[in-house]
This record gives C-alpha cells, structure tokens and sequence, in this order.
C-alpha cells in the first residue's frame, strides 16, 4: 500500500503515483484535441503523397536502368513507356491532392 508521506515537492507518494498513472490520458486529450483541428482530408492527402512518393521512386529506377551503357533499345522503349505510365498516375495523384488541399482551403 502507498504511504501517504508528503515529499520535498508537497506531493505525497499516493499522488505521484496517481500522477503517473493518469499522464497518458493527460496527453492523448492533448494528442485528440490536436487531431481535430486537422483538416479534415489531411490523412487522405497524406497518403497520396505516399503513393506520390512511390511512383517517383519507380521513376527513379527506370530511368536509372534507362541510363545503362549498350542497353537494348527496345528495353529503352519499354521503360520510357513505363514513365509515361508513371508520370499519368503521378499527374492524377497531383491532381486529387490539390482538390482537396483547395477543398479545405476553401
């Protein structure tokens, strides 16, 4: 059982120990109350900037292979096809991270 001796701070041993039991909800108010004053698409946006992310790493490798001295043109045509590709899903993830930054702008 905890003694209930006061410390140098004024705080007995059964209050700390309370204190310390009680931080984590003390902070995950804090953690909640800051979550709502997000947008409210910012995880999804968040997530597009992942999949951005991804498919500029994709780039970099076909471009990378691309690079490769005596590579076979047709293998050079198939990774510039494949950025083409990229580039589409790039200039589509772009497009719906800007409808919803103006959306919550707005």
């Amino acid at each position: 059982m905890l003694g209930s001796k006061a410390k140098s701070n004024g705080m007995s041993e059964a209050a700390a120990k309370l204190d310390m039991d009680f931080a984590g909800v003390r902070s995950l108010r804090a953690a909640m109350a800051e979550a709502d004053l997000t947008a409210p698409h910012d995880d999804l946006v968040r997530q597009l900037f992942y999949l951005l992310t991804a498919r500029f790493e994709d780039g970099a490798v076909a471009a990378a292979e691309g690079q490769a001295p005596g590579s076979d043109p047709a293998k050079r045509i198939a990774l510039a096809n494949r950025l083409r590709s990229l580039a589409e899903e790039v200039s589509i993830l772009t497009d719906a991270v800007i409808a919803l930054a103006g959306e919550q702008s707005a």
